[in-house]
């Protein structure tokens, strides 16, 4: 539960942002990069009174949209859900019971900075602008002993790609 965007709270609406007043807000909202969870196991455990509700609803319905997994339980509490999920250990039974995939074939990425700059085996190395986000998909495909990697890319300069210890590419300029 929380903000997951800051775009939500009255004190974020007023006035107009500065270039860096609304890119540190939007780093610091997961809902503006949620496409990075494909592969993060997500709940989302909200009580109906804690108010505003909208606020874990934004992650929800952006996880729903992008097609991710996800849980979501909104009980009849206040702030104080937490003895609900971490009581008995419940909460870290669930989260273990997860693994990511050692090299995943999708890797959807976004980012704002060089210091978050990618995952897997995929690192982008050079945004169009500072301060605004750049996004990959790359999905490899496999037919017999020949692999191909399909990129999508929007807000980014140069990507490295390597996989299993292959250097696919050194810098590629999107």
């Amino acid at each position: 539960c929380g903000y997951h965007t800051y775009f939500l709270r009255n004190d974020m609406r007023p006035e107009p942002k500065t270039i860096w007043e609304r890119s540190v807000a939007e780093h610091r909202s997961n809902y503006r990069w949620a496409e990075n969870g494909l592969y993060l196991p997500m709940t989302i455990v909200h009580g109906k009174k804690d108010t505003p509700v909208a606020n874990s609803g934004l992650l929800i319905e952006r996880y729903e949209r992008l097609g991710y997994r996800m849980i979501h339980e909104h009980p009849d509490e206040g702030h104080r859900v937490w003895p609900l999920f971490y009581d008995d250990l419940k909460g870290l039974r669930w989260l273990t019971s997860h693994k990511r995939p050692k090299s995943p074939a999708k890797i959807v990425w976004k980012t704002d900075a060089h210091r978050y700059d990618g995952a897997d085996w995929l690192r982008v190395t050079k945004l169009e602008q500072v301060l605004s986000f750049g996004e990959v998909s790359a999905i490899t495909k496999r037919e017999g002993d020949e692999s191909t990697v399909e990129i999508k890319a929007t807000g980014v300069r140069g990507l490295h790609l390597e996989r299993d210890g292959e250097n696919l590419t050194e810098v590629v300029t999107v």
